[in-house]
């Protein structure tokens, strides 16, 4: 009737009460349901499947397609938002074990190779002990040398103890040939790991959280949330803007995105990435020809944005042709070196959405 705070008892215009009745309770029968969102300064503040016309006054009316829709405005909106916090805050949480994980056996590797390094010591106190072997005692527990002493097992005899220190030194020498490898192998898991929480703090919203957790997964990143093993997620979109003089700028904002950035770029497009951060692959799509100067601080800007340096007020970017930037070979999706850079240095901005 107007206003829905007026009291049964202050109402006077009982025809006209009685005509919306009978025109709500018609819409079961007719079934021209109009729903409706009202919105205020505020945001969205109620919905009906029929016109809010006792807003009219205090609030702005849309009409979405569906109840659903109407809904979804209203109330899924901030289920939607406090799940994407929940969802970000588990999946940094799960990287942040995962990379603890990792420190701890990279630390352990690393103890273990200043331990292989003094090897060639014990191959050395091998061969004491076989030449001091007449001057052992049996049951011994050490061989007291100017220079050191040897510890010995006393329950082997001097030629079985000169044999376990033999044992020892080859068995560290090939912890040595293996422990570079382990050790690279550590820190590039470590480095997949940190990259992967840039992407979890800079994705904008559940869908693109969501998203970037199975690619985690699937890298080895996170474990698989589902039994069953890792399932290759579904191709991610790449997102984009052009900037005033027509030039397509494609933006990364997850390894795998960064991967499709490279794909759909040509060698004469230029490669955009903040220097000494982790994060995203710009690439603007000049066909071979120089960036102009707009687009080139457009695609730095987002660049710098889509970075782990985001919150920094100037960041350098550098940037190169794409023929100068060349994938590491076996190493996570998107993950290069470059050649030939230049630099800009710019304020972080988000230029998607700005334009088609």
């Amino acid at each position: 009737g107007g206003d829905p705070a007026v009291r049964a008892s202050e109402w006077s215009d009982w025809p006209r009460l009685a005509t919306e009745t009978r025109r709500l309770a018609s819409l079961w029968a007719t079934r021209e349901w109009r729903p409706c969102v009202a919105s205020t300064e505020d945001g969205p503040a109620a919905y009906a499947p029929y016109e809010l016309t006792h807003l009219q006054g205090s609030a702005q009316l849309s009409f979405p397609e569906s109840i659903s829709e109407a809904i979804e405005a209203c109330s899924g909106s901030t289920a939607r938002i406090a799940s994407h916090a929940q969802l970000r805050d588990q999946i940094l949480a799960e990287l942040d074990r995962r990379a603890d994980q990792v420190r701890q056996r990279l630390a352990s590797l690393r103890r273990e190779r200043e331990g292989a390094e003094d090897a060639g010591r014990l191959m050395e106190d091998g061969r004491m002990v076989l030449a001091y072997s007449h001057a052992i005692e049996p049951g011994a527990e050490e061989l007291r040398l100017e220079d050191r002493t040897i510890r010995l097992d006393p329950e082997l005899s001097p030629q079985e103890n000169a044999q376990r220190l033999f044992d020892e030194y080859r068995r560290r020498r090939r912890a040595t040939e293996e422990l570079p490898k382990l050790i690279e192998r550590a820190e590039e898991e470590l480095a997949l790991t940190e990259e992967y929480r840039t992407y979890a703090g800079l994705a904008s919203g559940h869908a693109e959280l969501a998203q970037l957790r199975q690619e985690a997964a699937a890298a080895g990143a996170l474990r698989e949330a589902q039994p069953g093993g890792r399932k290759q997620p579904p191709a991610p979109k790449v997102s984009s803007f052009t900037a005033p003089d027509g030039t397509r700028v494609l933006v990364g904002k997850s390894a795998a995105q960064n991967a499709r950035v490279l794909d759909a770029a040509s060698p004469g497009d230029w490669w955009f990435h903040a220097r000494d951060g982790r994060g995203g692959h710009v690439v603007a799509r000049t066909g071979g020809a120089e960036p102009s100067t707009e687009t080139l601080t457009l695609a730095a800007e987002t660049a710098a944005y889509y970075s782990s340096l985001r919150e920094s007020p100037s960041v350098e970017v550098v940037y190169t042709q794409i023929r100068n930037v060349r994938r590491i070979k076996g190493s996570w999706p998107g993950h290069v070196t470059y050649r030939n850079e230049r630099s800009a240095r710019v304020r972080p901005r988000d230029h998607l959405g700005e334009s088609g």
